[in-house]
C-alpha cells in the first residue's frame, strides 16, 4: 500500500506542477489493486477522487489493524490502540508543531472517533437505537452512517443523547486499554 500512495503522492504533485501528468492508475503502473479503477481518477479531476481511493487502499489494508480488531486478541489491540495515540501526538507535537498538550488533546479526540467507527452499533431500521420506541408518522427514525450494514436508526431527537453515549462507551474503552487521557481533562 505504502508503494501505491507514494506513486498518488508523486503523480498528484507532478500533476500540479504539469498539466499532462498522469490521471488514470494504468498510467501509474498500478496493477490489481481493487478500486483503483479510472472511475475513481476522471480525466479533468483526479485530485477530487484521490481521497475516495485511499480510502479504499485503507479498508482494503486494514484487517488486523486497531480500526478493524476482528481476529486480534485483547492484549494485541489494547497495544496498537495505544501506539497509535502516541504516533498521532507525535506527529502531531513535531510535524504540525503543537504543543505536547495541544497534541495529546487532539490525538485523543481523533483516537475516540476512530474507535466509534471501528466499533459500530447497527440498530433495526424503524427503531430507534437509543430510546428503542418504533418509529412514527411523527418522531421519524432516521439512519446514522455511512455504510448501509453499519447504520444506527435514531430519532432526530435522540441522536445527540446517543452520540454522548457512544463518546462515554469510546472514552471507558480506550481508558481501559491504557490509552491516556489528556490532562487538561477534556473526553
Amino acid at each position: 500500500m505504502n508503494t501505491y500512495l507514494a506513486k498518488l503522492k508523486a503523480a498528484e504533485f507532478a500533476r500540479k506542477r504539469h498539466s499532462d501528468a498522469p490521471s488514470k492508475p494504468s498510467e501509474l503502473g498500478i496493477e490489481g489493486f481493487e478500486g483503483a479503477s479510472s472511475r475513481h481518477f476522471p480525466e479533468k479531476e483526479p485530485a477530487a477522487h484521490l481521497c475516495s481511493v485511499i480510502a479504499v487502499a485503507v479498508k482494503n489494508a486494514t484487517s488486523g489493524h486497531p480500526q478493524n480488531p476482528r481476529n486480534v486478541d485483547p492484549a494485541a489491540e489494547a497495544e496498537a490502540w495505544r501506539d497509535r495515540y502516541e504516533e498521532r501526538c507525535g506527529i502531531l507535537e513535531f510535524d504540525h508543531g503543537l504543543s505536547r498538550a495541544r497534541a495529546e488533546h487532539v490525538a485523543f479526540q481523533n483516537i475516540v472517533v476512530e474507535w466509534m467507527d471501528a466499533h459500530p452499533e447497527p440498530s433495526q431500521a424503524g427503531w430507534c437505537a437509543h430510546c428503542g420506541q418504533a418509529e412514527a408518522t411523527t418522531n421519524l427514525v432516521v439512519p446514522f452512517g455511512v455504510e448501509p450494514e453499519r447504520y444506527a436508526w435514531l430519532h432526530l431527537g435522540c441522536s445527540r443523547a446517543w452520540h454522548g453515549a457512544r463518546r462515554t462507551k469510546a472514552v471507558a474503552a480506550l481508558l481501559a486499554m491504557g490509552v491516556i487521557r489528556p490532562a487538561d481533562g477534556s473526553n
